[in-house]
């Protein structure tokens, strides 16, 4: 595994991204604001199965922010995955990363519970409820490990 990381660490993006005094700012303020649009998403859909604003049907609120919810995911991870690369042994070994993983696995399986569900109950029935529930405190607990990771380095 040390030998994977290290290859990584010395690998030609790893490598450009650490010597860039523009690129990794820009990837970094890409990572910052696919999480913001990710978690403005979650937040809006969750509300919705919530009942908290009304004016949008939850359906309708999950239909029209979960395509833009997974653009943001794959967004946030791809650059994640280049700021991960520029000093992959030094986030292994971070208690507040290794925490941000869990949390958002945590918050990946939620979803996809919801997803599987979503087909077979409405939005405003409990479980869904419970579901958009845990999203609320996952997301934002994803969010605040990851501003942890330069604290605890």
């Amino acid at each position: 595994m040390i030998g994977l990381l290290e290859a990584l660490e010395a690998s030609a993006p790893a490598s450009f991204l650490r010597g860039s005094f523009i690129v990794y700012p820009l990837v970094n303020a890409l990572h910052i604001l696919a999480i913001g649009a990710l978690l403005t998403c979650a937040l809006l859909m969750d509300l919705a199965i919530l009942g908290i604003g009304r004016r949008l049907p939850a359906a309708a609120a999950v239909r029209y922010l979960r395509p833009v919810a997974i653009l943001a995911l794959l967004v946030a991870v791809l650059s994640g995955a280049l700021l991960f690369s520029v000093q992959p042994l030094d986030y292994v070994g971070n208690p507040a990363f290794r925490l941000k993983l869990l949390l958002l696995a945590v918050a990946l399986l939620n979803a996809g519970v919801f997803v599987l569900l979503q087909g077979r109950l409405s939005p405003n029935r409990a479980p869904m409820r419970v579901l958009a529930l845990a999203s609320l405190l996952l997301w934002p607990s994803v969010l605040v490990a990851g501003r942890f990771i330069g604290f605890l380095g």
